[in-house]
């Protein structure tokens, strides 16, 4: 993984953004967009991307740009609402200039990998569960992103399987047992 990190005295210094190679193109971009954003708004971010390797031969690369800003509080409030907007807004138009396809994903202050190391300990305990009694057992409602941690969480273990049910605001993983 390459990291590429920017504060706001680096950037002030050097004019710009000083950013080591990165391995998906345009990372820099991303991290320029972020950066720029959150100093607009009256933050002193410090901004690193990274990319992820894709985990086997279904998934791809994507990219993480990590935020440290301890005086960002206000972007988590109200489930996150904020940072939800400024991943929006820099996915979009990191995106439209890059023409990249790749997942972009704006972390604050370590908040979306906690997010994740739990959504991925709860997939794994409810597969156990799933896996011991034989039953399916339907998660509530996720957002695309969450239904995707469990897809991927699971998608190797040896006696569940998961699918997508339902539709819009409704839409849910079923985690099933694998037939013998």
């Amino acid at each position: 993984m390459t990291e590429k990190e920017i504060d706001g005295s680096q950037a002030d210094r050097a004019g710009g953004y000083e950013m080591l190679e990165p391995e998906v193109e345009g990372a820099a971009l991303a991290v320029e967009y972020t950066q720029g954003i959150l100093t607009r708004m009256g933050y002193k971010p410090i901004v690193v991307s990274r990319s992820i390797p894709p985990s086997d031969e279904d998934d791809s690369v994507s990219l993480w740009v990590d935020v440290q800003c301890p005086d960002a509080d206000r972007l988590l409030e109200y489930r996150n609402e904020g940072l939800d907007a400024l991943q929006l807004l820099v996915q979009t138009m990191w995106s439209h200039q890059t023409k990249s396809k790749v997942r972009l994903t704006v972390d604050l202050n370590g908040v979306k990998a906690e997010h994740q190391k739990r959504m991925m300990r709860m997939a794994e305990r409810i597969a156990e569960r799933v896996a011991a009694g034989g039953k399916p057992i339907a998660l509530e409602p996720m957002l695309s992103g969450e239904r995707r941690i469990v897809h991927m969480a699971l998608r190797n273990h040896p006696a569940v399987y998961t699918e997508s049910t339902g539709e819009g605001g409704s839409r849910r993983v079923v985690i099933r047992p694998k037939v013998s």
